[in-house]
Order: structure tokens, then C-alpha cells, then sequence
């Protein structure tokens, strides 16, 4: 499942001997990922944008390529995408211009909006879903300066509170203490658009001007260090997708057994995305698992291993193990789109189209010390496109 521009970002690179910032890892809860370096494809979960009147893409950006948007009538919109889950909108702009909107939740009713104001700083409207009425957050830096800035918002339906960062800092927040208070407004599916911000109860100008950069959607709101992470990674950008996570435990003959994954996890396709695993202990069954309800690390008894998939979960079929008893030369790869494709042996265990899943490895492991005879790989988070 790589990209091309996704697999540069993961790099390291040195520059006069010094290294600079490395990518920073996906956090748990991003449901969509629009990076812009050549078109408007959700490079994390299938959910695609359209660019629309001469909206562009594959600008000078960031990270690499971002959206160019003319502040005439470019904009994207996104009419598969998860805005109506959205609890952190992220992405990195620049403009030279005060005065506009960028983003916001779209006209069906009243949502979010996230624009620049006059003095140049960012503003971030939310709408208070049972009491009515817009909370405006105004930042404390120029944005409107001709260079990259990260700008992040996130609404908290548990704690009742909506933040909004810049630059990887916190520079206002607001917590609902109304008890007539019922949530935080959530933006209708296909309302959300990049460039147009048709919320007509709001003023300012409706189009933007300027560039934006690895837009990102969370269905959770981030916290402040896993913002200022993405914030800190600067050029190098977010890690390549899928995410790899938890850590493999070490088994009986010393085997840490470590997950990857090649090809598109699809709800529909028969083929064409493999898991696979190794160095796992030779000749022992194992088998891949998975589930829907998040990351966990969970001890494995009192061994090395985690149970890094929440539950519930789903498990593919046992499968004999490979390789030498004693010696680490066993690996394990399954097909997982043909297993669960619609006319494949396990349709019941398809996650469906936009399904975040994480995964796992289990396989026996007789002789550990610890009181399993069994042990687990390190886990992988990804999404299941259509």
C-alpha cells in the first residue's frame, strides 16, 4: 500500500550533518488524510476529494505538494469523506492575506468554520448543538505572514471543550458549562469544503487564498503533544500509512516476530493485500486477528508480548507453521481481501468500506518462561478502502 510521495516523507534525511525532524507517526483516530502532492485522493482511506474551478494540486508545499486555491471560486470538496465524525481537523496553510475563511462544515446547518481574521490571526467558530449560537476562538499569532503555519482544531464532546492550536501550541480554548448543552455541531457527509466556506450565518469573505498542505481528519480530538508531534515533524510530515504500533514480544528461542503489510485493504476486491509476519518460532501454528474498536498493549500474561488489538475481534483461519522447531526461521502471510471479499470464504468478517482496522499476529510458542505458550507480533492500524 505505498505511495510514492508518502514513502519520501518517512525518510531521514541529513543536511549539513544534521539531521532533521523525523516523520511523526499516525495517531490512533485519523479517518481521512488529503495531502495534496498530486491530486485530491485520500491517501489514507479511499474517501477522495474532488477540486473544483480550477482548484490545483502538487503545489510547492510543506511536506511536498499542497492545494493552490485563487480566492476567486477554487475550492475542494469532499462528498465521501468523515467530516460529519470530525473531532480534529489539521492541516498546515499559508497566505498573505487576512480577512478569509478556509475550511469550514458546510451549509446544511449550522457547523464549524476555520478562517484567518483581520490582524492576521486564526479563528475557529463552533456551534453549540442545544443551545444555539457560534463560540469564536481567536488565536495569538499572525498566520497571514507568507509562510507555513499548522493550524489545528479539535471539538470534545466529553469534557465539553473546543481548542484551537497554532503551531503546535495551544493558544485558545473554550469549555461549555451551559446544562442545556447537548454536543459540539458536526458537519453533515459532503458539506465540508476546503476554499469555500458557505456557512452564510458567519462573516468574511467565502473563498481562500493561499496554500494548505496535509489536511487530516481525526474522529477524536487530538492531545496537545500528538499535535505538537505533527507539528514538530515540520517538513518530514506524518509517517507513511498504514501505521505500525505496540510492540512484537520475544518468544521462547528469541523470535520478535514483526508485522507488514503490501497491496490496498478493500471491502470488495478478492485479492491484493497481504499481511505477513516473521521471524516467527519454525514450525508452530499462528494466526491473524483483527478488530475495529481501536489500539490497546494489553500484557500477555507475564510475558514480553501485548494484546495490541481491542476487542472484540475477528480471526482469520489457523494456518500450519513454516520453518525449523527451535529456530526462528517461521513466517506467516495471509490474503486478508481474500478472506473477506463479498464472494470470498469469511464475507461475515468484511469490516466494510472506511473501516479503521488494526491487526495482529498470534502464534504458539510451547517453551516460553512466561505462563502462556503463546505469543503475539507487533500490530498494524489501517483502512479498508471501497
Amino acid at each position: 500500500m505505498s505511495h510514492p510521495f508518502l514513502t519520501a516523507l518517512a525518510l531521514v534525511l541529513t543536511v549539513s550533518g544534521a539531521a532533521s525532524a523525523q516523520c511523526s507517526p499516525v495517531a490512533p483516530g485519523l479517518v481521512g488524510w488529503w495531502s495534496g502532492d498530486v491530486d485530491a485522493s485520500d491517501v489514507f482511506c479511499g474517501n477522495d476529494g474532488v477540486l473544483k474551478n480550477g482548484a490545483a494540486a502538487g503545489a510547492v508545499g510543506h511536506v511536498a505538494g499542497a492545494f493552490s486555491l485563487d480566492g476567486v471560486d477554487d475550492h475542494v470538496s469532499f462528498p465521501a469523506s468523515d467530516f460529519d465524525n470530525a473531532s480534529t481537523v489539521g492541516f498546515w496553510l499559508k497566505t498573505s492575506t487576512a480577512n478569509q475563511a478556509v475550511i469550514d462544515g458546510g451549509p446544511t446547518f449550522f457547523t464549524w468554520r476555520l478562517g484567518i481574521d483581520p490582524t492576521g490571526k486564526a479563528t475557529y467558530h463552533h456551534f453549540r448543538n442545544g443551545i444555539g449560537g457560534y463560540i469564536q476562538l481567536t488565536g495569538v499569532s499572525v498566520i497571514s505572514d507568507g509562510s507555513f503555519h499548522f493550524v489545528a482544531f479539535t471539538s470534545d464532546d466529553v469534557n465539553d471543550r473546543i481548542d484551537l492550536h497554532v503551531d503546535g501550541t495551544l493558544e485558545a480554548t473554550y469549555t461549555e458549562t451551559s446544562v442545556l448543552f447537548t454536543g459540539w455541531a458536526k458537519a453533515a457527509p459532503g458539506d465540508a469544503k476546503l476554499g469555500l466556506c458557505d456557512t452564510k450565518s458567519l462573516p468574511g469573505p467565502l473563498y481562500f487564498q493561499g496554500s494548505v498542505d496535509e489536511l487530516d481528519l481525526y474522529d477524536r480530538p487530538l492531545t496537545g503533544p500528538e499535535i505538537q508531534s505533527i507539528f514538530a515533524a515540520g517538513t518530514s510530515g506524518k509517517c507513511p500509512s498504514p501505521a505500525v504500533f505496540c510492540t512484537a514480544g520475544t518468544s521462547a528461542s528469541g523470535c520478535v516476530a514483526l508485522i507488514s503489510d503490501a497491496g490496498s485493504p478493500s471491502a470488495t476486491a478478492a485479492s491484493g493485500f497481504t499481511l505477513s509476519a516473521a521471524p516467527v518460532e519454525g514450525s508452530k501454528d499462528g494466526l491473524f486477528f483483527f478488530g475495529t474498536s481501536g489500539r490497546q498493549a494489553n500484557s500477555w500474561g507475564n510475558g514480553t508480548s501485548y494484546r495490541c488489538v481491542a476487542s472484540p475481534v475477528k480471526r482469520a483461519g489457523v494456518m500450519a507453521g513454516s520453518g525449523t522447531p527451535g529456530l526462528c526461521d517461521g513466517s506467516f502471510t495471509q490474503d486478508l481481501n481474500a478472506l473477506w471479499c463479498p464472494t470470498c470464504p469469511k464475507p461475515a468478517k468484511n469490516p466494510g468500506a472506511g473501516a479503521v482496522v488494526q491487526a495482529q499476529l498470534w502464534f504458539r510458542d510451547p517453551f516460553n518462561t512466561s505462563n502462556q505458550s503463546t505469543s503475539f507480533s507487533n500490530a498494524i492500524e489501517f483502512c479498508v478502502r471501497p
